[in-house]
């Protein structure tokens, strides 16, 4: 318990003193160029189109796909809510796994296989 406490503390810090190092490096450069305007972007041409894109694609689909989503009833809801809540604890079982906590990533990957299996892709959630 102490040596992960130890290695969490010297990860934070070297997360922190890196940040404030990040800052600081050219900073000088910039100043003295006395450009005030917007830096040229290589990019600029590629974000455009891929903000259009998207927002063509937001307006397309997503947002009626939100507006269906919205008038179902439920139960429906809350079974689609099950399904994500079930596929969310993949992510929840690396996170597990990456912090150490085997007892915990043990509990989730068993409460994934029961709700994708008794509980139908996670529809239900025989589990709790």
């Amino acid at each position: 318990m102490i040596r992960k406490f130890i290695y969490i503390s010297v990860f934070s810090l070297l997360l922190q003193t890196s940040s404030v190092i990040a800052g600081s490096t050219g900073s000088e450069t910039l100043k003295k160029s006395g450009s005030q305007g917007s830096a040229e972007e290589c990019f600029e041409g590629v974000s455009r189109v891929m903000f259009k894109f998207n927002h063509a694609l937001d307006k397309a689909i997503f947002k009626p796909v939100a507006k269906g989503y919205r008038v179902l009833p439920a139960p429906i809801r809350k079974r689609t809510g099950n399904v994500v809540d079930n596929l969310r604890s993949l992510l929840t079982l690396s996170n597990n796994i990456l912090q150490g906590e085997f007892r915990r990533a043990g509990n989730t990957a068993a409460r994934f296989g029961i709700n994708t299996t008794a509980g139908i892709l996670g529809i239900f959630d025989p589990a709790t």
